[in-house]
């Protein structure tokens, strides 16, 4: 029916009928109707249905092909013979044994000669091929009916072998119910951190499903699966140049205490050092990727700890030992004796001496001298004859700890400019031991800084009730060091160590820009850009004021200075060299295939291109890499490559959870993580975009990415439209790019990095999901590009860092949940739009704002929350409509003089 409820007509109503039952229709040859029925679509006729039909002297021969399937309406006319005396009729049966196909006439013994060839419809197994009929027909000389004869042939299929890329390996043709000829067993290459058994063969490539092949019986498509494991490495322990053990350890395992604590057991602790002049320090948590060589010095004393079944250290706490003769090879240097450093353990590991040794250690070195005992992050260093006293028959431990979190101590640091809070913790048994002002001197502490070109240090000593005191201390290289009588908590800080590292504010500069449309399949050139990049690498965005990077015209580069390297993004089609006059800038590198060049490449540069990339003369000399890791039971995957000594993530490939490590080992050298590349994971449905920017994977199932502790950058576009939902540890992030979270509606709250700088232009743009509701920008936080939290709708909380002196243009436009909104005081420049649509506030203080751009606060619905505004004294200027469609506004309360 039409949208009336009438029968369609299409000329009127511009529907196509489409039918489903036809008309068949039996006709003598006269045309006259015989006999008629409704038939479905790709069926047969029902022939038990139509009667035989008859004229006098003849004979009926049949309809035709009433075999075939019916898919438009038909008509089929009675076939007859005059009959002759003598003749006789052969009936030819259909397979089922019912149908008639055909009635042939013969003068009595004479041959049968009807041509058809009936047909028997193919099983899982067979193939049917008519042979004849099962009567000699070759003189008949009676009626006679007739059964076709087939023979039955074993059907073939094909089962294809693939490897798990879906690289073709073989093809196998196999007959019904036999066994397929398998290739040989393939193999995986190992990836840096995995080798791949073969398990067998699957229907798929991602998840093992095993498959039959002793019994085919249909065409399969199966896959090599692979069983990853953690690639195994060598470790080796070299004593002055002597090898003393080598062990095997698994990709991604830790060093571990065991070996420190046994490869000399009994006698000496093994100090482990990255290189032969032992000035390098190895910890037991170093994450094992590769070959690894150990370099051991010996510290006397017999060390131990609590161990799991398997022999690894678990608990808190190394025991340390001494007996007569360990102790008489302990050797004071510096004013003290060294009798434990366990420096290398983990954070919070406290060094525990029994009452015994303390006494050893007493009667050997003299009551009267002074022992050091080095911990995790810090140092103790008293007269043994001290120690032997507060161990009271009990043994005593010592351990460097994060200091507490009580209100009363969190209200003193406050007034207190540190960096470092800790906790010293000395016990007597379990007994906690602070006050040692009565034995026979001061303790002396060291407390780990851990910064460079520290002159001065500054040390308080925190009282449990919030009490401070500042104490006198110096600073060894490593440590603050001071002496005192009181063992509790104390703060560490620096003048030197709060300067902030000069870094680079925006990470492309300044530019000038022209774009033809926007978005990802803009087109956009690049006319200019000038910016002091203090010796980094400077890395090209794909996108500027929203459109993609396609063009660089010649001499773009002239007003970059401190840059040795520019990295050009794949999507640059268009390279101009002429009017290049950049002294300083060596090296471009190209991640994507050759762009088009104008002009000739400068006899100062050399161009660098990716080992994958097309287009070029020959191989690229920057090597793409695969990363294979895994988080509990879900594996990942990236590729990287790296760059002036640096490891660049280029494409997300798979996984659920990536978990991205400090560094990776490549050639025997590990290199940091620092940047998250330009649309590393990115995602999209467009086949022509994933094509454009070159994304690497099949399946994108991305959940969750936990950042390593030296990635800096998150470069633009980086996540993308991506369906990422969870972001974790990113503490070390100073620049995250224009884009960089575009259209995650999934994203939940991210907490910012202390050392933040920039924000770029749309960079969470459209992370509209319900869990993103917060916003905290550090104070490091100077600069944020335009539109940069623009229709979050479900944020309601704004903290802005006291280092932003303005708020851009629709940074949070259409935010309509922005209910609470903390305006620092740094802050004097709103831009236009910057929170037009948040109907959700209810007051906004411009106290020390001096100048508001248009529309800021405009509310286009006019059904804004808006209450009260505070305009500071100061302001120069107020856009237009910069609080227009705000009828609930009831009172301003303005101190400027206008």
């Amino acid at each position: 029916l039409d949208k009336g409820g009438n029968d369609p007509n299409p000329e009127t109503d511009g529907i196509v009928c489409m039918r489903n039952i036809f008309d068949v229709e039996f006709r003598l040859p006269d045309g006259s109707l015989w006999a008629s029925q409704k038939v479905k679509y790709g069926q047969r006729v029902d022939m038990s249905l139509v009667p035989d039909p008859f004229l006098d002297g003849k004979g009926f021969r049949g309809w035709g092909d009433i075999t075939v399937p019916v898919t438009d309406d038909l008509v089929f006319t009675a076939d007859f013979i005059d009959l002759r005396t003598g003749m006789v009729r052969v009936t030819y049966m259909d397979v089922d044994g019912v149908t008639v196909l055909w009635r042939e006439y013969v003068m009595s013994g004479s041959p049968a000669e009807w041509d058809g060839s009936p047909s028997k419809a193919s099983t899982a197994q067979y193939d049917y091929v008519f042979r004849g009929w099962d009567s000699d027909l070759s003189g008949v000389s009676r009626d006679i009916s007739v059964n076709p004869v087939f023979d039955s042939i074993v059907k073939s299929y094909t089962v294809y072998f693939s490897d798990y890329d879906r690289t073709p390996i073989s093809e196998s043709v196999t007959g019904y119910g036999s066994p397929a000829q398998q290739p040989p067993v393939p193999s995986r290459e190992s990836t840096v951190s995995y080798q791949y058994d073969f398990v067998g063969w699957s229907l798929t490539p991602n998840n093992y499903v095993p498959v039959d092949l002793s019994n085919v019986t249909e065409t399969l498509y199966v896959f090599a699966y692979y069983q990853p494991s953690a690639k195994e490495y060598t470790l080796t322990f070299i004593d002055s140049g002597n090898v003393v053990s080598e062990h095997p350890v698994k990709y991604g395992s830790v060093i571990g205490g065991r070996y420190a604590l046994d490869l000399y057991k009994g006698e000496y602790l093994a100090k482990m050092y990255r290189d032969a002049g032992l000035t390098l320090e190895y910890d037991v948590n170093y994450v094992v990727v590769g070959d690894t060589t150990v370099h051991v010095s010996k510290i006397p004393g017999s060390y131990d700890s609590d161990r799991d079944a398997d022999g690894n250290v678990v608990g808190d706490a190394v025991s340390v030992t001494y007996d007569s003769a360990l102790a008489s090879h302990l050797v004071a240097t510096d004013g003290a004796t060294l009798i434990c450093d366990i420096s290398q353990f983990s954070n919070g590991m406290a060094a525990s001496f029994d009452h015994a040794t303390l006494e050893v250690l007493s009667e050997i070195l003299g009551g009267d001298s002074k022992v050091r005992i080095v911990v995790p992050r810090g140092f103790l260093i008293m007269n043994v004859s001290d120690l032997v006293d507060i161990s009271s028959g009990e043994g005593i431990s010592f351990a460097v700890g994060n200091g507490p979190s009580s209100v009363k101590i969190s209200s003193a640091l406050k007034k207190l400019d540190y960096s470092v809070f800790y906790r010293t913790d000395l016990k007597s048994g379990n007994l906690a031991v602070m006050d040692i002002s009565g034995s026979r001197g001061k303790a002396t502490v060291g407390l780990e800084m851990g910064g460079e070109d520290i002159e001065t240090v500054n040390v308080w000593n925190v009282t449990a009730s919030g009490a401070t005191s500042g104490i006198p201390s110096s600073y060894d290289g490593r440590n603050a060091v001071f002496d005192t009588d009181l063992l509790q908590f104390y703060a560490v800080g620096s003048p030197e160590a709060g300067r902030a590292v000069q870094t680079v504010t925006c990470p492309y500069g300044e530019v000038e820009f022209h774009s033809d449309g926007t978005g990802l399949n803009g087109f956009g050139t690049l006319v200019s850009m000038t910016v002091d990049n203090l010796g980094e690498t400077l890395f090209v965005p794909s996108v500027l004021e929203g459109c993609t990077l396609r063009q660089i015209v010649g001499g773009a580069f002239n007003g970059v200075t401190n840059a040795t390297s520019v990295v050009v993004p794949g999507t640059v089609q268009i390279f101009g060299w002429d009017s290049w006059t950049n002294p300083s800038v060596t090296d471009v590198y190209f991640i994507g295939d050759r762009p088009r060049f104008d002009g000739s490449v400068p006899s100062n540069v050399t161009v660098h291109w990716t080992d994958d990339a097309e287009g070029w003369d020959s191989e690229g000399d920057v090597t793409i890499h695969t990363y294979d890791g895994s988080h509990k039971k879900d594996v990942f995957s990236f590729t990287y490559y790296v760059l002036d000594g640096e490891i660049v993530i280029h494409r997300y490939v798979s996984g659920i959870h990536v978990d991205i490590p400090d560094s990776i080992a490549v050639g025997g050298t590990d290199y940091p993580v620092a940047h998250i590349g330009d649309s590393a994971f990115m995602f999209n449905r467009s086949s022509s975009v994933h094509a454009d920017f070159d994304l690497d994977y099949r399946v994108y199932t991305l959940d969750t990415v936990e950042f390593g502790s030296s990635v800096r950058d998150i470069h633009s576009r980086a996540f993308h439209g991506s369906t990422l939902e969870y972001v974790l540890s990113l503490e070390s992030v100073v620049h995250i790019g224009d884009e960089a979270f575009l259209g995650c509606g999934s994203l939940t709250n991210i907490s910012m990095s202390d050392g933040l700088v920039f924000i770029g232009r749309s960079a969470f743009e459209g992370c509209d999901g319900k869990a993103f509701t917060r916003v905290t920008l550090p104070d490091t936080m100077v600069l944020m590009g335009d539109a940069a939290f623009r229709g979050c709708s479900n944020i309601s909380n704004v903290s802005l860092g006291n280092g932003l002196s303005s708020i851009s243009a629709e940074c949070f436009e259409g935010c309509s949940n922005l209910t609470n909104l903390e305006i620092s005081d740094g802050v004097a420049h709103i831009g236009d739009n910057a929170f037009r649509n948040c109907s959700g506030m209810q007051f906004v203080d411009l106290n020390n704002v001096v100048q508001v751009g248009a529309n800021s606060f405009r509310s286009d619905s006019g059904d804004s929350s808006m209450e009260f505004v505070v305009i500071g004294a100061g302001i120069t200027g107020l856009g237009d409509s910069a609080f227009s469609g705000n009828p609930s506004i009831t009172e301003i309360e303005a101190h400027c003089p206008y």
